[in-house]
């Protein structure tokens, strides 16, 4: 617990600068890298030990924000996050209301991956 709050101390500060002063090609570039990080840890908890695997699932995840950043209109980005913010609390209030536990699958879980870890 002392590590993370020694992690949020000093990463407040730096966040906080990146938001305010990094031009906005700089500052979605580095929103892109911590995405794909995200992305890869993703694929981690599902199990997807190969290198090929998480490379892949980083690929489709990169060419998704790609996609969205070049071929989608303004007007629908409102909409799109109004759809994820429904989407992800509907999944963890799914997980939280869920009454058994989630068992340990030791396989690739390629579905986990494209739900989001469902």
């Amino acid at each position: 617990m002392r590590s993370r709050i020694i992690t949020a101390l000093l990463l407040i500060p730096l966040v906080v600068a990146a938001v305010l002063w990094l031009p906005s090609d700089v500052f979605a570039v580095l929103i892109a890298l911590i995405v794909l990080l995200g992305a890869r840890e993703l694929a981690a908890l599902c199990n997807a030990a190969k290198t090929a695997h998480v490379a892949f699932f980083m690929f489709f995840v990169a060419v998704l924000m790609l996609g969205m950043h070049f071929v989608l209109e303004a007007g629908w980005l409102v909409s799109l996050q109004v759809l994820a913010a429904i989407w992800w609390v509907a999944i963890t209030t799914r997980l939280v209301l869920r009454r058994r536990s989630i068992e340990t699958v030791h396989k690739i879980r390629p579905g986990a991956l494209l739900l989001g870890g469902v």
